[in-house]
C-alpha cells in the first residue's frame, strides 16, 4: 500500500478510538445512548442510531487496513449519520411521551464533529459541533428544563468537544506538514543525489579515459625512439584492457560492489601495499562517497607504482569514525614538488581532488616534497542530519485554536454566571472566572511558542491556588465547582505548549487539594469524582499528545535517515547508470575501432600514429576543455594539431560564464592558435581573476580582458 503518512496514522487512531469509545457506550449504557431517561425511542431512529454505530465501529476496526481515501469515506458517512441522529431526534421525541431528560447529545458531540474532522476538515468539524451544541440546549429545555448540574456538564461537553476537536487538528496538521516536509525533502535529496550520481559517472568515466584509454593512446601516438621503449605486445595488452573497461562501463554500474573494506582489501594486494584498518565506529558511505574513495585510492597507487621508483614500499591506512571515513596512501619513494605538476596533467587533479570534491562530504589533499615520498589523504564526512521540522500551522488550524479560546471563555463564563445565579455567594464565581480567564491570557503570552520553566510553574502553581481558595468558599455540588474543569482546560493548553510535566504536576495537586478539602467537610466524594475524571482526562490527553507528537517527530527523524538514505541510493544509481550509458555509447564510437587496431599483432604506420594522436588531443579536449570546446576555436585546434602543434585547452571557471562571452573567448583564442608553430596551452580562468581567459602560444602569454575593446 506505499508508505503510510503520519496525517492517515492519525486518523486510523481516531477512528479506532471512536470505535473503542462506541463499542463500551453501547455495552455500559445503551438504553441512555439511544433514549431519554424513562422512555424508548421509534424503531426507525433506533435502527439509524445502530446503523450509525455501526459504520464508526467497522471503520475504526477496519482502520489499521484501509487506504486513506476509505478512512475519509466512512469518516464522511459517519458524519452525516450523526448530523441525521441530531436533527432526527425531534420528530422521533415527539412522537414519544413522557420523554425524560437526554444528556447523552451534547456528551457526544465530541465524538460527533471529531469523525466530521476527519471527513471535511476543521470548518465541518465547527459547524457539527455547533449543530449539535445548539440542538443539544435546545432539546434539554423541550424535553428536560434545565438546571445548574445539567448547565454545568452541557456547557463543560461544549468545551471538551471543542477542546478534542482542537488537539485532533492540531495533531493532523503538525503530522501533515512533517509528511510534506519529508517528502519535499525527499525530492530534493534525490535530486541532489542524483546530480551527484550524474558527476560521479562523469568522473568515472573521465578517470577510464585518462587512466586507461589516454595513457594506451599516447604510447601508441609516440614517434622515433620513444615508439620503441614500449615492446607491441605490451602495448597490446594495455588496449585490449582498455577496450574491455570501455565495453564494460555500463554494465559494471556506477558504484562498486561489496564493502568498503573487501574493496580495499582487493586493491592494495593487486599493488602489493600494506592495509591497516581502524574501525572507532561503522558508518555506512553512500554510493557516490564508496566509488569516489576507492577510485581515488585506486588512482593513488597506480600514481605511486609508476613514480614513486624501483623498491618503495606502500601503505594504506582506513580509518572509519562517526565523523567519517579516511584513507591515507602513503610511499616512501623518491617523491615530488606537487606545485611543479603541470596544468594538464589529470591523475591528481581530476582522478583525486575533484574526484573527491564531486562528492557531498569529500575532500582529498596530496603532500610530497622530492626524496620524502608522497601522502595522498581522501576523506568523506556525512552532512549534518537536518531534522523534519513542521511547517507552521495552516489558517485552519489557527482558527481552531481561536475558535477554542472564544468557545472557553464563552462556556466558563455562562458556567460561572449559572454558578452565580444559583446562589449563596454569588461573587465567588465571577472572581474565580476573572482569575482564571487572566490566567489564560497570562499562557497566550507567554507561550511564543513555548512558555520559560519559571512562567509555566507560575500559572500551575497560581491555578492550583485559585482552584484550592475556590473549593474552600465555594458551596459544593457538581455545577458550583464548575472551576475545577475549567483549571484543567488551562492547564490542558500549558500541556500543549510544551510543559507537560508541570501541567500534569499541577492537576495532580489540584486533585489532591480538593480531595483533601471534601474529605476535611465531609462532602459527596462520588460528586467529586465526576468533577475530577474530565479535568484529570483533558489534561492527561493533551500531556499525551505532546509527548506522541514529540516522539513523532523523533521516529520520524530516525526513519528520515533510512529513507531519505534510500531514495538518494536509488537517485544516485538512476541517474549515475543513465551517465555511464551515454558515455559508454560515445566512448565506444569513439576508441573502440582504435583499441581494436591497437590491441592486434600488426605494426603500426605512420598513419596509426597520427590518428592516436589526433583521437588523443580529442579526449583531452573533451575532458579538460570544458566549455572551449566550440567552433571556431575547435577548427583551429585540429588544423593546428595536423600541422604537429601540442594544443591543450583547460576550462578552470564554474560555470557561470554566459555563452555569449565563451563564443567571445573561443573567437579571440581561434587565431592565436593558427599562429602558433610548437605548443598552445589556452585557458578560461575562474571568476574573480583580472583577466577572462589566458592564452600561451609558444612562449608568448595573451591576456583576454573582455569583449569590449575599449577594456584595459
Amino acid at each position: 500500500m506505499g508508505e503510510i503518512g503520519g496525517a492517515e496514522l492519525v486518523s486510523r487512531r481516531v477512528l479506532a478510538v471512536a470505535a473503542a469509545f462506541i463499542t463500551v457506550v453501547i455495552t455500559a449504557v445503551t438504553p441512555r445512548f439511544v433514549g431519554g431517561e424513562g422512555a424508548a425511542l421509534p424503531t426507525w431512529y433506533v435502527t439509524l442510531v445502530v446503523a450509525v454505530i455501526a459504520v464508526i465501529v467497522v471503520t475504526g476496526t477496519v482502520a489499521a487496513w484501509s487506504s486513506a481515501r476509505v478512512l475519509r469515506l466512512g469518516a464522511a458517512v459517519a458524519t452525516t449519520g450523526y448530523v441525521l441522529i441530531l436533527v432526527g431526534f425531534a420528530p422521533a421525541a415527539l412522537a414519544t411521551p413522557s420523554l425524560g431528560r437526554v444528556p447523552w447529545m451534547l456528551s457526544t458531540v465530541g465524538l460527533g464533529s471529531g469523525i466530521a474532522l476527519l471527513a471535511g476538515g476543521v470548518v465541518l468539524a465547527g459547524a457539527v459541533l455547533a449543530l449539535g451544541a445548539g440542538l443539544g440546549v435546545t432539546y434539554r429545555l423541550a424535553f428536560g428544563g434545565f438546571d445548574l448540574d445539567g448547565v454545568v456538564n452541557d456547557l463543560e461537553s461544549v468545551m471538551t468537544a471543542t477542546m478534542a476537536c482542537a488537539l485532533i487538528a492540531h495533531l493532523l496538521a503538525v503530522t501533515g506538514s512533517i509528511d510534506r516536509a519529508r517528502a519535499a525533502e525527499r525530492e530534493a535529496r534525490a535530486r541532489a543525489a542524483a546530480e551527484g550520481g550524474r558527476l560521479a559517472a562523469r568522473t568515472r568515466a573521465a578517470a577510464l579515459v585518462h587512466d586507461e584509454v589516454l595513457a594506451t593512446l599516447t604510447i601508441a601516438a609516440a614517434k622515433g625512439a620513444a615508439a620503441s621503449l614500449i615492446p607491441r605486445a605490451a602495448l597490446s595488452r594495455q588496449a585490449a584492457q582498455a577496450r574491455a573497461l570501455v565495453e564494460d562501463l555500463d554494465r559494471q554500474g556506477a558504484s562498486p560492489v561489496g564493502t568498503l573494506r573487501a574493496e580495499l582489501v582487493t586493491v592494495t594486494s593487486g599493488a602489493r601495499a600494506e592495509l591497516e584498518v581502524l574501525i572507532a565506529d561503522a558508518v555506512e558511505p553512500p554510493p557516490a562517497a564508496e566509488e569516489a574513495l576507492l577510485a581515488a585510492t585506486r588512482q593513488a597507487l597506480v600514481n605511486s607504482i609508476r613514480h614513486a621508483g624501483e623498491g618503495a614500499a606502500r601503505r594504506v591506512t582506513l580509518r572509519t569514525a562517526a565523523s567519517g571515513i579516511t584513507i591515507e596512501i602513503v610511499d616512501d619513494g623518491c617523491g615530488f614538488d606537487p606545485a611543479t605538476v603541470p596544468a594538464d596533467r589529470l591523475g591528481i587533479a581530476t582522478s583525486i581532488l575533484r574526484r573527491m570534491a564531486d562528492v557531498p562530504g569529500g575532500t582529498a589533499a596530496v603532500r610530497s616534497s622530492p626524496g620524502e615520498g608522497t601522502a595522498v589523504t581522501v576523506q568523506w564526512a556525512p552532512p549534518p542530519v537536518t531534522p523534519v521540522a513542521p511547517t507552521p500551522g495552516t489558517r485552519s488550524v489557527r482558527g481552531a485554536i481561536t475558535a477554542t479560546a472564544v468557545v472557553f471563555v464563552v462556556t466558563q463564563g455562562l458556567a460561572a454566571v449559572a454558578a452565580a445565579l444559583a446562589g449563596p455567594a454569588w461573587w465567588v464565581a465571577p472572581a474565580l472566572l476573572v482569575t482564571l480567564l487572566a490566567f489564560g491570557e497570562g499562557l497566550r503570552r507567554a507561550a511564543r511558542p513555548q512558555p520559560p520553566v519559571w512562567s509555566a510553574a507560575y500559572i500551575a502553581g497560581g491555578l492550583v491556588a485559585v482552584v484550592a481558595m475556590g473549593a474552600l468558599v465555594s458551596p459544593y455540588g457538581f455545577g458550583r465547582l464548575w472551576f475545577v474543569t475549567a483549571a484543567g482546560f488551562v492547564l490542558a493548553a500549558l500541556a500543549l505548549t510544551g510543559r507537560p510535566l508541570i501541567a500534569v504536576t499541577a492537576q495532580v495537586a489540584v486533585v489532591v487539594a480538593v480531595v483533601a478539602i471534601v474529605l476535611v467537610r465531609h462532602d459527596d466524594l462520588v460528586v467529586l469524582g465526576w468533577v475530577i475524571t474530565r479535568a484529570l482526562l483533558v489534561v492527561g490527553v493533551s500531556a499525551g499528545l505532546w509527548f506522541v507528537i514529540a516522539r513523532l517527530m523523533h521516529r520520524r527523524r530516525l526513519l528520515d535517515a533510512q529513507t531519505m538514505s534510500e531514495a538518494g541510493a536509488r537517485a544516485w544509481d538512476a541517474a549515475a547508470r543513465a551517465e555511464l550509458a551515454q558515455h559508454a555509447t560515445t566512448l565506444r564510437a569513439q576508441v573502440a575501432p582504435v583499441l581494436t587496431r591497437l590491441a592486434g599483432d600488426e605494426p603500426l604506420d605512420e598513419r596509426d600514429r597520427s590518428a592516436c594522436a589526433s583521437l588523443e588531443g580529442q579526449l583531452r579536449d573533451e575532458y579538460r576543455a570544458g566549455v572551449l570546446a566550440r567552433d571556431p576555436l575547435d577548427a583551429a585546434v585540429r588544423a593546428a594539431r595536423a600541422r604537429g602543434v601540442d594544443v591543450v585547452l583547460l576550462d578552470d571557471g564554474d560555470g557561470s560564464a554566459s555563452d555569449g562571452l565563451v563564443d567571445e573567448v573561443a573567437r579571440w583564442m581561434g587565431p592565436l592558435v593558427d599562429s602558433a608553430r610548437e605548443r598552445v596551452l589556452g585557458r578560461l580562468l575562474p571568476p574573480g581573476r583580472s583577466a577572462i581567459a589566458t592564452i600561451v602560444t609558444d612562449d608568448e602569454t595573451t591576456l583576454f580582458r573582455g569583449p569590449d575593446p575599449s577594456a584595459p
